[in-house]
């Protein structure tokens, strides 16, 4: 809410944030001279995993080497694969693109505080660094690394439902566009195989997949 309510400027919300965003600032400032001095290096590298339409993604396009701002609290991971795992969450729609930004900043001449607040966060295993208000960054390039199917099956197990998921999204994708009706139907079959892993045989879920799946065959 407080993000939003920073990125919308909304003064409402805003003035009733304004002692905790106080708050923050200032335990940010403070944590921030303990992280640079425990760093062996001047250039911290660090991840943010979102989602962007095609459309939003153009327009980022157009922005490679200008000056960007972000007003309101980032949250990053130190870790490239937990950054990755927040881009490929709930990609249903064939518009949105995982994204992930990767930002290298030096230490010395950054103005912006931020903090590891690992040891201070409910969820201690995303690795979280977090920025405070009004960092400046330039985009430097974009690059496109490899298919979600691909990175999703280097991060989690080959059976966990995420995989499912994003075989369904795959065939639902395929069939939509009236491309390739074959490996629709495979897709959705191993989704279907995946699924049948960690539920059981008269899951809804399950049903769904395979009508669809007989949909998908009529086609072939």
């Amino acid at each position: 809410m407080l993000n939003r309510a920073l990125r919308a400027q909304d003064i409402d919300i805003l003035y009733k944030f304004r002692f905790f965003i106080k708050d923050l600032h200032e335990q940010i400032q403070q944590l921030h001279m303990r992280h640079v001095e425990s760093m062996e290096t001047n250039v911290l590298t660090v991840y943010r995993g979102t989602r962007m339409t095609i459309d939003e993604l153009d327009q980022f396009k157009k922005t490679i080497g200008c000056f960007l701002s972000i007003y309101h609290f980032l949250s990053t991971s130190s870790e490239q694969k937990i950054a990755l795992g927040f881009a490929l969450q709930h990609l249903h729609h064939p518009n949105i693109e995982a994204v992930i930004l990767e930002i290298k900043i030096n230490v010395q001449e950054c103005k912006t505080p931020f903090a590891n607040i690992e040891n201070f966060s409910e969820y201690d295993m995303e690795k979280e660094i977090l920025f405070s208000l009004g960092t400046i960054y330039r985009l430097e390039s974009i690059e496109k690394l490899t298919n979600a199917l691909e990175i999703q099956e280097i991060i989690l197990p080959s059976i966990h439902p995420d995989i499912a998921d994003t075989y369904e999204e795959m065939a639902v994708t395929m069939f939509k566009q009236g491309e390739n009706y074959k490996n629709a139907f495979i897709y959705l079959r191993k989704s279907i195989e995946i699924s049948l892993k960690s539920l059981p045989d008269n899951h809804q879920l399950i049903s769904q997949r395979r009508e669809g799946l007989e949909l998908i065959r009529e086609m072939l």
